[in-house]
């Protein structure tokens, strides 16, 4: 852990602690950790100043930050686990490779925050603001992300099996190869997305039912314009059979769009079945149908292997 001019600089309104004061402070806390009856669990509050702190690599299991103003602070591969984080800001610092598995980052302010390759493993992100973070390739298993705020975040190659994110706000996030297996969606603010998705669909109207066939056997692949699967305006062309660059029904190929970033979170093989992300999908094509009059045909599973095979009867 270094001690930078940053950090010396930030502490000069914190607590009326000098650099030392806080190193002092941080060594009890680690004699704390090895034995419970030495040492001070390290505890600070709302006064705490930290801003544009270097406390990459510390060992801060189990300190109570709760509130502390740790915005702009480097902690990366820093070990928070079972830390207390509650309304913390921590905006626009540094989590990259920090191990916050078990934190209480409930209501934290974590906008713009570096947290790819965090371990974030079952803790608690309810509330928090996650909008416009990095948490590529982030460990989020089990993590309780209910009514967070994760619009703009980067969620590719992220770990979300079994985590909560019922009522979060997922608008515009990149959710590229993000895995979301019995992750629980339910009423997570799809909004933007869903309208988005309507307004494109109602473009290329007559290629709805053969989107909902793709999507129910597994055709689709979000990654790509073009190949074997592809992703949604790839699907129309190949529905088609015109090159996704000139549709005849004028739906033009827009990577940005809250739609195409959705559809990067279905991989070949994603029914309804085995992906949450597929399943919203068709529920709402759906409704589109149901909407326009369009009739969709019923399936069924006629294979149970991974990826159950699911054909119209």
């Amino acid at each position: 852990m270094v001690f930078n001019a940053g950090l010396l600089a930030s502490l000069k309104g914190f607590m009326g602690m000098n650099s030392q004061e806080l190193k002092d402070r941080l060594e009890a806390h680690k004699e704390w950790l090895a034995d419970s009856s030495k040492g001070k669990r390290l505890v600070l509050d709302s006064s705490a100043n930290l801003r544009y702190a270097d406390l990459s690599s510390a060992d801060l299991r189990y300190a109570d930050l709760s509130s502390a103003n740790l915005s702009s602070a480097n902690l990366s591969s820093a070990n928070l686990s079972y830390a207390n984080l509650r309304y913390a800001d921590l905006s626009s610092a540094n989590l990259s490779s920090a191990n916050l598995s078990y934190a209480n980052l409930r209501y934290a302010d974590l906008r713009s925050a570096n947290l790819s390759y965090a371990d974030l493993r079952s803790a608690d992100l309810s509330y928090a603001d996650l909008s416009y973070a990095d948490l590529s390739s982030t460990n989020l298993s089990s993590a309780d992300l209910s009514s967070a705020d994760l619009s703009s975040a980067d969620l590719s190659s992220a770990d979300l099996r079994y985590a909560d994110l019922s009522s979060a706000d997922l608008s515009y996030a990149n959710l590229r190869y993000a895995d979301l297996s019995s992750a629980n969606l339910s009423y997570a603010d799809l909004r933007l997305i869903k309208k988005d998705f309507f307004e494109r669909l109602l473009i290329a109207k007559n290629e709805a039912k053969g989107l909902y066939d793709y999507l129910q056997k597994g055709l689709v692949n979000g990654l790509s314009y073009e190949g074997e699967c592809a992703c949604f305006v790839g699907t129309v062309s190949k529905i088609t059979k015109e090159n996704y660059k000139n549709l005849s029904c004028g739906l033009k190929p827009d990577s940005n769009s809250p739609t195409e970033k959705w559809f990067l979170a279905i991989l070949k093989g994603d029914t309804p079945q085995n992906s949450q992300v597929s399943k919203i999908t068709c529920e709402w094509i759906e409704e589109f149908c149901k909407e326009q009059s369009i009739n969709l045909p019923k399936y069924k599973i006629v294979s149970s292997d991974e990826f159950p095979a699911c054909w119209p009867v």
